[in-house]
């Protein structure tokens, strides 16, 4: 076989390395779509503090809020009904009407933090395994603790990156302030810092975008670069045409029926820069955390239509909306104060502490409700954006003033790719709810692991091995707490 000239392999040559090796490795789909029933981009939309629930620390609950009773038996998250179908709790009004693209997941505990813990579970080692599941080391006082482990946003963006390179594997952004740790590491005890403030993610993000539909052109040049790939292999490989045994043309004009595929896909697909525009930030910002809160949204939006990320999270610190008219006092102006209330808010004054954590909550709410509205309003091939994607809401407690790591609150939201069975709500608990009993062997590893197969990845565990599950009743069950949630495709 004669020599390539030195043009074709300045062409072609990355072309050719991916499709030569073998015929197989390159009937994939073209580099712009997913695999079918497989999600392409990730947000972790984490808040802080729990959440208004009955729920206690064995995992028990109750169903609805009793007239004047005190707020530690109030319960407004866990969806109202006894079947499947999915109905929205009061924290949840704002989210009415997008049901259908929401799976609420009830009954999965963080095992790390009840393992490893003096108390089930307390700020400090709750964040640290909110995300990570991992095993954790203490410092000599036994009050900080670093996880030996990643948390699965960091864990996605590195391999998706590798699937489909981007300029930030991973976009970090927050409503910031009383947070008592953060839940995100992008290796064993390196936490991820996070931007908060929404006019330096902004300049940081698109100061090279028009304000017109014009893509960035760094974007552009990847979108050219990867036809101009295509474009040399075809030419190489119809080169190699005269030059190859009958026996190897068989394999090269497979080759090339695929790649003239291929071509033809990238050729009729929409600019994958489609909607990428400039955002509107809601401004003024400073301690207006509503404003803040939907700018981080948009901000996070803009970007994945941009295709700067495949990955985002929104850390929302556990803030108290002293902006509310008649404001339940919060004791040090932070949110997390409310929750500790609970205990002993007097009836004269439930009404009051009510309405107000719940409007702290319902803001939440509505800053992932803004995710949810600007994934859904991009057009992507075969559906929209919010279609090919999964968002995963979640706390590191679930009734914030008694620290509770049983029976977390959990959202995903997106379809997945079309693999995630939304408009319900999946309960794990293995006990009758209506007897108030509880039991699950279902963790935050287990979670994880489902993630990374909604995914594509194969993966079989995510975070550490903790033995045997205690149920509520002290019970030991021997369980092995790998593999992924069943019930969510």
């Amino acid at each position: 076989m004669s020599r390539l000239s030195r043009r074709l392999v300045l062409r072609g040559l990355g072309g050719l390395s991916i499709a030569l090796p073998a015929l197989e490795f390159t009937h994939g789909t073209a580099w712009a779509q997913a695999t079918p029933n497989v999600a392409k981009r990730f947000i972790v939309f984490f808040e802080h503090g729990g959440t208004i629930t009955g729920v206690g620390n064995n995992g028990t609950r109750k169903a609805a809020i009793p007239a004047g009773s005190p707020g530690s038996v109030a319960e407004a998250w866990t969806p109202l009904g006894t079947t499947e179908a999915l109905q929205l709790n009061a924290i949840h009004a704002p989210l009415m009407g997008w049901e259908s693209s929401m799976l609420v997941l009830s009954s999965i505990d963080n095992l790390a933090s009840k393992k490893q813990s003096k108390y089930n579970g307390g700020h400090g080692i709750s964040n640290v395994t909110a995300l990570t599941h991992a095993q954790v080391t203490a410092n000599a006082a036994g009050d900080a603790w670093s996880p030996q482990g990643a948390s699965i946003d960091a864990v996605l963006a590195a391999r998706l990156a590798m699937r489909n390179p981007v300029a930030y594997p991973s976009l970090n952004l927050a409503v910031s302030v009383h947070n008592y740790g953060t839940p995100f590491y992008s290796a064993p005890g390196q936490a991820t810092s996070s931007e908060s403030n929404p006019q330096t993610a902004f300049t940081r993000l698109f100061a090279n975008l028009g304000t017109g539909t014009t893509p960035d052109p760094a974007i552009a040049r990847a979108r050219a670069l990867k036809q101009s790939v295509l474009d040399g292999t075809i030419d190489g490989y119809s080169r190699l045409r005269s030059k190859v045994s009958a026996r190897d043309l068989v394999a090269v004009d497979a080759h090339l029926s695929h790649l003239r595929a291929l071509e033809l896909q990238l050729s009729a697909m929409p600019t994958p820069m489609v909607g990428c525009t400039r955002p509107t930030l809601a401004g003024p910002f400073g301690s207006n955390l509503p404003n803040v809160g939907i700018a981080m949204a948009d901000i996070i939006v803009a970007a994945m239509r941009c295709g700067l990320t495949n990955v985002a999270t929104l850390n929302v610190g556990d803030f108290y909306n002293a902006w509310m008219p008649g404001a339940h006092p919060a004791a040090f102006n932070i949110g997390h104060s409310l929750h500790h209330e609970a205990r002993d808010v007097p009836a004269s004054q439930f009404n009051a502490w009510y309405a107000t954590i719940l409007d702290n909550r319902q803001q939440r709410s509505k800053f992932f409700k803004r995710l949810l509205e600007g994934l859904a309003q991009t057009p992507e091939a075969g559906g929209t954006m919010l279609d090919h994607s999964l968002l995963l809401w979640t706390s590191e407690f679930r009734r914030g003033e008694s620290h509770n790591v049983s029976n977390l609150p959990i959202v995903l939201a997106g379809k997945a790719g079309g693999a995630l069975r939304t408009g319900r709500h999946v309960d794990y608990n293995l006990k009758s709810t209506a007897a108030n009993e509880y039991q699950t062997q279902s963790t935050l590893g287990n979670l994880f692991t489902s993630v990374l197969n909604l995914f594509g990845y194969p993966d079989t565990r995510f975070g550490g091995t903790f033995g045997d599950f205690t149920s509520s009743s002290s019970t030991v069950v021997t369980k092995d707490v790998s593999g992924p949630l069943p019930n969510l495709t």
